[in-house]
């Protein structure tokens, strides 16, 4: 409990202190009862006896010293901040993940045959099924092969069909009207000997070449 003295006068003795703090003592029910309803409770001491009473008001004659119990004193300062805390330990690295299987190899692709269209007559004219085709002809007469205009067979430009003379007979190879064989519009034969081979290539909309081995 707080004691505050309050107003001037002579310097209470140390005995007075003590009576004042015994008597605060043993009538701590008035002072809770008084704590109940105020933060302090008032004592006057006289200042010549030493003699003390309660004051129901906050004053006290000429001759008294006033004291003041439970006063609540001054704000302590804030104390120092403490000590940081240890950083705590760092987690485990988690395991790496399983590398995934290799997939197999997938097969080898295989080379597909040439389709053969085999001409036994003596006139032939080309369509459009005939595009990467090889055809042959046996025949021991001439046979003419009609190359026909785009607007007849649309073949696609690039389009290339192998012909090959296996029979004693000539291949002519014949442009229709309008259509443009090597740089011209006149046929285009095979040397008379048999086992002759050319390659008959679209290169415009109604140009084609047909690319014969040079003769040894």
């Amino acid at each position: 409990m707080t004691i505050t003295e309050v107003g001037k006068g002579r310097a209470m003795s140390k005995r007075s202190t003590v009576v004042v703090v015994a008597l605060a003592l043993s009538v701590g029910g008035v002072v809770g009862a008084r704590a109940a309803t105020d933060a302090t409770v008032n004592i006057c001491v006289n200042k010549t006896t030493g003699v003390m009473r309660h004051a129901k008001v906050k004053s006290c004659s000429a001759s008294e010293t006033r004291l003041v119990l439970g006063a609540r004193g001054p704000v302590g300062a804030t104390g120092a901040n403490g000590a940081t805390g240890a950083t705590g330990a760092t987690g485990a690295t988690g395991a790496t993940g399983a590398t995934g299987a290799t997939g197999a190899a997938g097969a080898s692709g295989s080379v597909s045959p040439v389709t053969i269209n085999a001409q036994t007559g003596v006139a032939y004219t080309l369509v459009l099924a005939d595009a990467g085709k090889f055809i042959t002809t046996s025949n021991t007469g001439a046979i003419a092969i009609t190359i026909p205009t785009n607007s007849s067979v649309e073949f696609p430009v690039g389009t290339k069909i192998e012909i090959g003379q296996i029979g004693s007979g000539g291949v002519l190879l014949s442009p229709a009207t309008g259509v443009t064989l090597n740089g011209g519009t006149a046929a285009v034969g095979f040397d008379s000997a048999s086992f002759q081979a050319g390659i008959l290539l679209k290169i415009a909309t109604n140009t084609w070449a047909l690319l014969l081995p040079k003769n040894t």
